[in-house]
């Protein structure tokens, strides 16, 4: 896993959602009018951060909403190591909070 990937993951274990956020964000924006499969993927995993960070603010509906522009390419990530890497993380995570931040 190259460094970048390896701090994003770093801030989602720390909860600091929206850094992570800007982490790939730095990856992804000079790509960003790429088809490029993998691009796609990693714009995919800024969205599951984005998704943790507005659940941290309360803001579910928003937060299921962006969720499911990382869940329609959770398929596609598998066919990159290093990302597959970090998306079994973030699966976990999310399982973690969405018990942590659904409603009583």
């Amino acid at each position: 896993m190259n460094s970048t990937l390896q701090h994003f993951v770093s801030l989602l274990k720390k909860r600091e959602f929206y850094e992570a956020h800007e982490v790939l964000e730095s990856l992804w924006f000079p790509l960003r009018f790429s088809s490029d499969e993998k691009t796609k993927c990693i714009r995919s995993l800024i969205n599951a951060s984005v998704s943790f960070e507005l659940a941290k603010k309360n803001r579910l509906d928003a937060s299921k909403r962006v969720w499911q522009n990382y869940t329609k390419r959770r398929d596609l990530i598998k066919n990159y190591a290093d990302l597959e890497e970090v998306a079994l993380f973030v699966d976990e995570l999310s399982e973690q909070l969405w018990a942590e931040f659904s409603p009583k």
